[in-house]
């Protein structure tokens, strides 16, 4: 499955409760991930402040990360403060990800 697909429990025939706004962090420009986002505490420490995150998830082999934040105000204060600036050394590309089921295969809009 997709990265997206992961996040939301669609493997394994889990089943996933959408409890927060999710937020997807892409490194800019492309490449691969800094390696400091494997280690979640990193992202934790970077976008912690904005508020209460419910879960880190960083798919491996993937230049991208996903935050879900338990307010959507949260969130959306994250993506406005935190677009275009540096997490672990590299800028950012952050916007709010689409719900489940809506239409287009991308989260990001590059």
């Amino acid at each position: 499955p997709n990265t997206e697909a992961a996040f939301w429990g669609g493997q394994g025939g889990s089943l996933r409760y959408e409890l927060g706004t999710v937020v997807v962090v892409r490194a800019a420009g492309g490449g691969a991930r800094p390696a400091d986002w494997s280690r979640k505490a990193k992202l934790q420490e970077a976008f912690g402040d904005f508020g209460h995150i419910l879960r880190v998830e960083v798919p491996q082999g993937q230049n991208v990360a996903y935050l879900e934040f338990d307010d959507r105000r949260d969130a959306e204060d994250a993506v406005k403060e935190m677009a275009g600036k540096k997490v672990c050394g590299r800028h950012i590309v952050i916007e709010i990800a689409r719900p489940r089921g809506a239409t287009g295969h991308s989260s990001v809009h590059d």
